[in-house]
């Protein structure tokens, strides 16, 4: 797994204590603009053991979230997603 997985998820684990404490990798979808403008991932959390982590995931760059001073999370009830970025405040600067 990828030190950059291994971060990110701790850091979405930290701010969401229900996910399970276990290994990730990040699995990139390679979507392109047009896909990611109508909600298309560009990454998502996998493990394959617990495939409900696979429903982590986000349309900014892994990167970009783990730069950020803080994230955001918007859990989608219907399909069971939790959508990542970086906070609105960083976005704007």
């Amino acid at each position: 797994m990828s030190e950059l997985a291994k971060k990110l998820y701790a850091q979405v684990r930290a701010d969401n204590p229900h996910l399970p404490d276990v290994e990730v990798g990040i699995n990139r979808t390679y979507a392109g603009h047009w896909q990611r403008s109508k909600g298309a991932w560009l990454w998502y959390f996998y493990n394959s053991d617990y495939p409900s982590i696979s429903n982590i995931g986000s349309q900014w760059p892994a990167t970009e979230c783990m730069k950020a001073k803080e994230l955001e999370y918007y859990y989608n009830e219907v399909a069971g997603d939790l959508h990542i970025s970086p906070s609105t405040e960083e976005l704007r600067k």
